[in-house]
């Protein structure tokens, strides 16, 4: 902690008054305006390791871009692909649409309210942190809650009862799409399993949804400081048609990203196939805890097609370009709005702070009044020489 003797702070009109000496504390800036330690609210979202991660992974992305262009016959950068992309980049976004329209609608159901403008900058922060951040999807409520907080404060319960649902619409539509391409009877290798897995997932979604219902009930259950911390907006209640209908669209949303990243292409795949192959690469994605199961995803997928009868030569590439679509720009965009949000907010913090002295801060002795009122262009009368005759 260093010292700042002598430091002038300022008032309304920007006119600089004479303070006291101030000691700088570790964790606070010195304010560029008025010249006083503020804390500083400018949030850090990546660590110096984990830029250098998503580095070393970028340059591995483009490696292997290139080595399948090199290797494998793909399609060139015709019109066709661009839109088929673009289309996949406008489902992506959907899905987004999607998640900010499912906060409002459960801040609401508890009597809170935000702007679109705030949900979507919230929505988009959380995708940020659940792509950047190992276990990220854990932290997604209370990052989305700190997005919103200078607009309605104590929002984490309504962001846990919509990430709850979001991860109970991905159980139950890659449940059903099992069921369904057990169905088909096209792909052997897959039959068995989802004799099995179809039943456990749709189960497990059903669980989950259940838990958002409940979640006052369950919240009442938990450590009295994380109980206080969600209980303000944890409403519970039973899911409603139109929070069923904004779960169903997100899902479906980021399932046709790999639809439409896949066609691109050249393959187009069924419905069931691609619920499944999202749906299943997005769970078990989740289970290692590595930022937005980088690598296992992408295993994952490639796998998955594989068992459709598609060589691996051939998907690689959409595959890693659908991973641009669906992970790299979010999280791109994540990290803009995760900027936008802890400049707004530094700023506001910046304001009240300042206004806070300013009614702290002494009054100007009478010398200094003086000094201050007195016209700049006539003399002073102590310096006024005598007029000579």
């Amino acid at each position: 902690m260093g010292s700042w003797p002598a430091f002038r702070r300022c008032d309304d009109s920007g006119t600089l008054r004479s303070g006291a000496t101030k000691t700088l504390h570790v964790g606070t800036r010195l304010c560029k305006t008025c010249e006083m330690d503020v804390p500083l609210t400018r949030k850090r979202l990546l660590s110096g390791a984990q830029i250098w991660v998503i580095g070393v992974v970028l340059v591995a992305y483009s490696a292997a871009l290139i080595l399948a262009a090199r290797q494998w016959d793909l399609p060139g950068l015709t019109g066709r692909v661009f839109a088929f992309l673009a289309l996949a980049l406008a489902f992506e976004l959907l899905a987004k649409v999607m998640f900010a329209a499912l906060f409002i609608v459960g801040l609401d159901s508890v009597g809170s309210t935000v702007t679109w403008k705030a949900a979507i900058l919230a929505a988009l922060t959380g995708s940020a942190v659940a792509r950047l951040i190992p276990a990220g999807g854990a932290l997604t409520p209370s990052t989305m809650a700190w997005a919103v907080r200078d607009e309605q404060p104590d929002t984490a319960g309504a962001a846990v009862r919509v990430t709850m649902l979001t991860y109970a619409g991905l159980l139950i539509m890659t449940g059903l799409g099992l069921a369904w391409i057990a169905t088909e009877g096209p792909h052997p290798v897959l039959f068995a399993g989802a004799l099995i897995l179809a039943p456990v997932l749709t189960f497990g979604g059903i669980v989950v949804m259940a838990g958002a219902a409940w979640l006052d009930r369950l919240v009442e259950r938990l450590p009295r400081r994380l109980a206080k911390y969600l209980s303000p907006t944890a409403g519970g209640g039973r899911v409603t048609l139109i929070e069923a209908a904004l779960v169903a669209v997100r899902v479906i949303a980021e399932a046709m990203v790999l639809w439409a990243a896949m066609a691109a292409f050249g393959i187009f795949l069924t419905p069931s196939e691609v619920f499944v192959a999202h749906g299943l690469s997005m769970i078990i994605g989740g289970l290692p805890g590595l930022p937005g199961g980088l690598g296992i995803v992408e295993g994952g997928i490639i796998g998955i097609l594989t068992t459709y009868g598609l060589s691996t030569g051939v998907v690689v590439a959409p595959v890693l370009v659908y991973r641009v679509v669906d992970y790299w720009i979010p999280a791109g965009i994540g990290l803009a709005a995760f900027g936008v949000v802890s400049r707004s907010q530094a700023r506001r913090q910046h304001a009240s702070h300042r206004a806070e002295i300013n009614m702290t801060a002494p009054a100007p002795s009478p010398e200094y009044r003086d000094e201050a009122s007195r016209p700049a262009d006539r003399p002073s009368a102590k310096s006024k020489t005598p007029t000579r005759h």
